[in-house]
């Protein structure tokens, strides 16, 4: 579980990398015209002074499990981050209780090994 969620992770690094949405089709996230959205459905995603991007997860519910929408809400608001040139560092936390859960077990039940893997 956790080398899966890491591998999700590691999406952040690339600009134009394939990620699995939830039916498993493939897509790429393009970099050249993120901009910031006005909200996301699983993260917080404010500027802060000093040129300091800050991502909040989101899922109090779910203790902030890592689901495939959360991590294409994560992925989305760190490139619009990276291609603003005001901001000069990032920081992603969770919430008071906890930064994240863990991979989402209950998206995951209804996968197959390689669709999670």
């Amino acid at each position: 579980l956790l080398s899966s969620s890491f591998r999700r992770a590691t999406t952040l690094v690339s600009r134009s990398t394939p990620v699995r949405s939830l039916n498993s089709s493939t897509r790429t996230l393009s970099s050249t015209s993120t901009t910031l959205q006005d909200s996301y459905d699983n993260i917080i995603a404010t500027r802060q002074e000093g040129g300091v991007g800050l991502i909040q997860l989101h899922r109090p519910k779910a203790l902030n499990a890592l689901s495939d929408a959360l991590f294409d809400d994560l992925i989305h608001a760190s490139r619009a981050f990276d291609s603003n040139e005001e901001i000069g560092c990032l920081v992603v936390t969770g919430s008071t209780t906890a930064f994240a859960a863990g991979a989402d077990i209950a998206e995951m039940s209804g996968q197959t090994f390689d669709q999670v893997y």
